[in-house]
């Protein structure tokens, strides 16, 4: 973020991380063991999520300024807190359904895509407002 910051908005660098985490979950399927796709998978995985958590404090303050921006993090964390605190066992519950562990796989890319989606949905107000 450092070194791009001056030239990319944090809007876009969050696509970006949405991106890597939606490849890096795709590869995630094939994965069958220890291997070069598993390493690759933690590789992209932990970049996109660390470069997410940096999207995820930038892009509100892009979006609606600097003013009350504590107040809105610390709201906006909220689903992030609780999501990661269901994700273990919602993913054990599918298992347990009788999903395969691809099957399973499959529903967190569904969420990824949904996620990458209503982000996009609300960064959108920026890219009309520098355009105009």
């Amino acid at each position: 973020m450092f070194g791009f910051s001056g030239r990319v908005r944090a809007s876009a660098l969050g696509l970006t991380a949405f991106s890597l985490m939606l490849c890096a979950l795709v590869a995630l399927l094939s994965i069958n063991g220890f291997g070069p796709v598993a390493l690759a998978f933690v590789a992209v995985y932990g970049a996109a999520n660390g470069v997410l958590t940096i999207a995820r404090g930038t892009t509100p303050a892009e979006l609606f300024g600097h003013e009350g921006l504590g107040a809105l993090l610390g709201h906006l964390s909220r689903a992030v807190l609780y999501s990661t605190a269901v994700a273990p066992a919602g993913y054990s519950a599918l298992l347990a359904l009788g999903l395969t562990r691809n099957a399973a796989v499959a529903v967190l890319i569904a969420v990824a895509l949904g996620a990458a989606a209503s982000y996009g949905i609300a960064v959108r107000p920026i890219a009309r407002r520098k355009t105009a």
